[in-house]
């Protein structure tokens, strides 16, 4: 099981008690074989929570965009024992708030730093210029990706997209993303 140090059900507690309400929470084992009922899920408890339909489009759509991601990187890496993945959705009054972590080799965190930094020093549109740029120009990132998933949820979220990531042992680290969309 994972160190004493760390575990993955008290951050999901203290995350999911970060904001006034709690609209979504999953931890647990991510794969392809799993992620189809658990975007089911997350449409439905949507659909009862989040009013503005634009709001929940957004939400949907980096969380759609988030599991996908989190899934690959998962089976990519093969880091079995740690295979655990975080899904949360709070709001307060004015913001939705998504959570969204996973175990991350720790060689992968200063490119994935990097990356973080760029997009959120980016205009919406400059950020729209860069996806329709990879897309057009096809790079592709050491892992295989286009590059695509942060940029495209920084051009849903209404907030710069913050990041932090916890030591586990000297190889991996827990990685966590909060991304905010407003009302």
């Amino acid at each position: 099981m994972y160190p004493n140090i760390f575990n993955i059900d008290h951050l999901f507690c203290s995350l999911s008690k970060e904001q006034e309400r709690h609209i979504f929470g999953y931890v647990g084992l991510l794969s392809s074989e799993n992620i189809d009922s658990l975007i089911n899920e997350v449409e439905t408890t949507l659909d009862g929570h989040v009013d503005s339909r634009v709001a929940k489009k957004r939400i949907f759509s980096i969380l759609l965009e988030s599991l996908q991601n989190l899934s690959a990187y998962i089976e990519q890496d093969g880091i079995d024992e740690f295979r655990d993945a975080l899904v949360c959705v709070n709001r307060d009054d004015e913001s939705y708030y998504v959570y969204v972590g996973n175990f991350i080799m720790k060689r992968h965190y200063p490119s994935i730093e990097s990356r973080i930094k760029i997009i959120n020093a980016l205009t919406n549109e400059q950020l729209r210029q860069l996806y329709r740029s990879i897309l057009d120009y096809g790079s592709v990132t050491k892992t295989g990706g286009a590059g695509l998933g942060f940029i495209d949820v920084a051009k849903r979220s209404d907030e710069v997209v913050l990041h932090q990531y916890e030591d586990i042992n000297e190889d991996i680290a827990f990685f966590t993303l909060k991304i905010v969309v407003a009302e």
